[in-house]
């Protein structure tokens, strides 16, 4: 089983706690509640990966790894 892991805005920011449970389940931890109401919340692999990108979240491998219009 995988240990928990974390999701950052580009900025470095930790927003989130990741718990990897049973049967493809997350348990989602909100350290900002601006995410969602209440501390924690499960989801799906897809539901977890979708929350990912439309919030533009990153794993911590994946920090500085962005371009910006500055970048071009």
């Amino acid at each position: 089983m995988m240990q928990q892991y974390f999701l950052y805005r580009d900025n470095d920011e930790k927003v989130i706690s990741v718990v990897p449970l049973e049967n493809g389940l997350n348990e989602v931890g909100n350290f900002t509640g601006a995410y969602f109401a209440g501390p924690t919340k499960e989801m799906t692999d897809d539901e977890l990966m979708h929350f990912k990108s439309v919030h533009n979240l990153y794993y911590e491998q994946e920090l500085g790894s962005q371009i910006n219009i500055f970048d071009l």
